[in-house]
């Protein structure tokens, strides 16, 4: 759990054909594009800032591949209320 507004996440492109596109979206309304770095030890997305409502936040990542092969995964994250 955290206390934290928001969060960071990142992680790996394994396969498909570049350029990439990843976007996240919450289940709280509130989305957006992750940046992506193509390189020669594989492709690297990440987002900097995911804003986190008090409780429950399903999060949605999908990543197109130039073949328009899309993978998506999903993650809960629960923020709970800093109390000092």
């Amino acid at each position: 759990m955290l206390t934290a507004s928001s969060m960071a996440l990142s992680g790996l492109i394994g396969g498909g054909t570049a350029p990439y596109i990843v976007m996240w979206a919450s289940d709280k309304s509130v989305s957006g594009d992750a940046a992506v770095k193509v390189g020669t030890d594989g492709s690297k997305w990440s987002v900097s800032a995911i804003p986190l409502s008090v409780g429950s936040n399903q999060i949605t990542v999908s990543d197109v591949d130039a073949g328009q092969t899309k993978v998506t995964r999903v993650i809960t994250v629960t923020r709970r209320q800093d109390l000092t």
